[in-house]
C-alpha cells in the first residue's frame, strides 16, 4: 500500500491501475531454467572487459540514483531496492575497467531458504544443498547492447562452485524472449514450468513439467532448429535437471 501511494504521488496512475487489476485476477507462466555447473560451458564474451565482485553501497547509488530510470521503470527500481533490503546477502555486480557497475544479480544458496520464503512468499521453491538461485538481474542502461548479461550471469553462476553448489536455477516469464535468449547464452536451459495465479490479492504458484508444445515454441523463439547439434545441449539439459 505504501508503494502504491508513492506511485500515485509520483504520477504513475496507469501502473497502479495495472497492478491492482493484476492482483484481483491474473495468470502467468514462467520457465524455470537451470545450469549444471559440472558441465563445461564457455559463454560468448561481452563487448567490453568486465570483472565480477560483491555489491557495494556505492554501486547502489550509482545504479539507482537516476531520476530518468525511476520515472521510466519505477516497478523495476522498487523490485531491486526491496531485494537489497531483504537481508538476502550475496549480490554480485559486473564492473567495467573503471569499476563502474554494469550488471547486478543475487546468487542465493540453500542456507538462505528462510529469507527466500519470507521475501518471495513461495514464488521460488526451496533450494537443496547443491542448488542455488540467480534472481534480480539488472543491467545498467548505459551498458545495454554490450552483451554484458550472458557473460556476467555465467560468471556469477560459476561463483556457486566455491560454495559446493552443482546446479543453478533462474526463472523467466515465457514471453520475455530477450531475457530467455540471454539466459540461453549464459548456459541456462528450461526444465520446469511455474504457473502463477493472482486471485483477490492472493498469489499462488505451482511447479511442474513443461508441456511439449510450449517447449517446442521455446526452441522456435530461441532460433534452435537443429536440436541434436545445439551447442547448448538443450535436450540433454532438459532431461538431466531436476523438477
Amino acid at each position: 500500500m505504501k508503494y502504491a501511494i508513492k506511485l500515485i504521488r509520483d504520477g504513475h496512475f496507469d501502473l497502479v491501475r495495472q497492478e491492482l487489476s493484476k492482483r484481483v485476477y491474473h495468470r502467468s507462466l514462467t520457465f524455470g531454467l537451470g545450469r549444471d555447473l559440472e558441465k563445461e560451458f564457455t559463454p560468448e564474451p561481452a563487448k567490453i572487459k568486465i570483472q565480477i565482485r560483491r555489491l557495494q553501497k556505492s554501486d547502489i547509488d550509482h545504479l539507482f540514483d537516476n531520476q530518468e530510470l525511476l520515472d521510466k521503470h519505477p516497478k523495476l527500481v522498487n523490485y531491486q531496492k526491496n531485494l537489497i533490503h531483504s537481508g538476502i546477502a550475496t549480490c554480485y555486480v559486473a564492473v567495467d575497467e573503471n569499476d563502474i557497475p554494469c550488471y547486478m544479480q543475487w546468487l542465493i544458496c540453500s542456507d538462505e531458504n528462510n529469507k527466500l520464503l519470507n521475501h518471495f512468499k513461495g514464488e521460488f521453491p526451496p533450494l537443496d544443498k547443491e542448488e542455488a538461485l540467480l534472481e534480480g538481474a539488472f543491467c545498467n542502461p548505459d551498458f545495454r547492447g554490450n552483451k554484458v548479461m550472458p557473460a556476467a550471469m555465467s560468471s556469477i553462476a560459476e561463483k556457486a562452485k566455491d560454495l559446493g553448489v552443482r546446479r543453478v536455477r533462474t526463472y523467466v516469464e515465457i514471453h520475455n524472449i530477450p531475457a530467455l535468449k540471454g539466459c540461453m547464452r549464459a548456459g541456462f536451459t528450461p526444465f520446469q514450468l511455474r504457473k502463477d495465479r493472482w486471485l483477490l490479492f492472493r498469489r499462488s504458484s505451482t511447479f511442474g513439467p513443461i508441456p511439449d508444445d510450449l517447449y517446442e515454441k521455446y526452441l522456435t523463439d530461441m532460433g534452435i532448429t537443429e536440436l541434436q547439434n545445439s551447442p547448448q545441449s538443450i535436450q540433454s539439459s532438459r532431461q538431466s535437471l531436476p523438477t
